[in-house]
């Protein structure tokens, strides 16, 4: 058991596939935030839900520029073979 807790992985780290889908992140936080827009204009009463989903919406932003710079930064010329 101890050794396969201290295995190391045998290929190197690379780009998570989470970086790949930062520019979903920033898509849906505006959309999230144009839903509830147009959901206070037709006058829908549900003002906790609204709040949740603004919330998710600027957590989703936030998460989609993190994601967005980890990728930029990351992100390697690819080597001649």
């Amino acid at each position: 058991m101890l050794a396969t807790l201290t295995r190391r992985p045998a290929a190197p780290f690379h780009d998570s596939h989470l970086t790949g889908l930062w520019w979903k992140f920033l898509i849906t936080g505006p959309a999230l935030l144009g839903a509830v827009i147009v959901a206070a204009g037709l006058d829908v009463e549900a003002w906790f839900v609204g709040f949740v989903v603004v919330l998710a919406a600027i957590v989703r932003l936030a998460i989609g520029h993190v994601l967005g710079v980890a990728r930029l930064v990351t992100r390697r010329p690819p080597s001649p073979a």
